[in-house]
């Protein structure tokens, strides 16, 4: 006789194993910050392989601007907080006396010079009578070109999905492997 609390644990354990291996998978293809619609299409193709199957997916848009809710605000009676100062002028100069630039070079990049912002959310659900159910929130915002200050299109994906197990038992030798090889590259890392 199985003893269910280890049942439940070596399937929740298989759960998550998809995920880590879609994850590793999609970042082998994309980087997640650069290009984080193609990293997230290449998870969910891989999640698919691993025995998720689609419920749902949608897709939306809003443009943010920052004064967006700032008169509800004012006829409130509230005044908006004090913004910190703007420390991106320091950092520039910081960079300039580092490097002994005499201003003919120009500076290198930073990590916040694209103002791209992604944010992944991944919800893992087990109803006791259903499926496993894995839900998926994507929130990616790049400035608009035309008015980098003032607009920031969000998109927001949700993908859903069902485990079917039997799928993932017919490729658990593949999966298995695939697992031994991420375990080398995270060791490298």
């Amino acid at each position: 006789m199985t003893d269910p609390t280890s049942a439940a644990t070596a399937l929740y354990e298989n759960l998550l194993a998809t995920v880590r291996l879609s994850s590793l998978y999609a970042r082998r293809q994309h980087d997640p910050e650069t290009s984080s619609k193609a990293w997230l299409d290449t998870f969910i193709q891989r999640l698919h392989t691993l025995g998720w199957n689609q419920v749902d997916r949608q897709q939306t848009q809003q443009v943010y601007t920052p004064a967006s809710g700032l008169w509800l605000d004012i006829f409130k009676g509230n005044t908006p907080p004090k913004q910190p100062p703007n420390t991106r002028f320091k950092t520039i100069v910081r960079q300039v006396i580092t490097t002994r630039s005499d201003g003919s070079a120009p500076l290198p990049p930073s990590a916040s010079d694209s103002n791209m912002a992604t944010y992944l959310l991944v919800r893992l659900n087990l109803p006791e009578f259903h499926a496993p159910r894995l839900r998926v929130i994507q929130l990616r915002g790049t400035p608009d070109p035309e008015a980098p200050k003032t607009r920031l299109p969000i998109e927001r994906t949700c993908w859903e999905a069902d485990f079917d197990a039997e799928r993932f038992e017919a490729q658990r030798a593949g999966i298995l492997q695939d697992m031994q090889a991420c375990e080398a590259i995270i060791a490298e890392l």
